[in-house]
């Protein structure tokens, strides 16, 4: 599914103030746990045509012993976001032995990820502090 959405973009992706640019391909082979439905909300956000899709932003978690449930619990409670702010998470199985790509939000939702970027980009975090 991401393929579709993403897969013909060239992707900005921001590293510490430097733009990298990368193409992005999905394979069949790709699974995705489909975690909608799964977390915390309170409502839920927009939606956008594809063609107003026109990158990828890559955020870490920048914290240890986090769960996607929390975050997704901070988000919503805390700063009263309808939803997780990411459309996508990266990280480990419940056997914590392999990484997993979970989707939280439909990637033609603008969710609250990126301030002033939000409505023009995908949301994907990886669990783990990166600095």
């Amino acid at each position: 599914m991401i393929g579709r959405y993403i897969g013909r973009l060239v992707t900005k992706v921001a590293i510490r103030g430097m733009v990298v640019l990368a193409p992005v391909a999905a394979t069949d082979q790709t699974h995705i746990v489909d975690l909608r439905g799964v977390l915390p909300t309170n409502g839920s956000y927009g939606y956008r045509p594809k063609e107003a899709i026109e990158g990828l932003v890559i955020h870490h978690t920048a914290t240890a012993g986090q769960t996607f449930k929390r975050i997704a619990e901070y988000h919503v409670q805390v700063k009263k976001w309808p939803e997780i702010g990411y459309h996508y998470g990266i990280g480990w199985n419940e056997e914590g032995k392999e990484a997993t790509i979970y989707m939280f939000n439909d990637p033609l939702e603008w969710t609250n990820h990126a301030k002033g970027w939000n409505y023009r980009t995908v949301g994907c975090v990886l669990m783990g502090n990166y600095e």
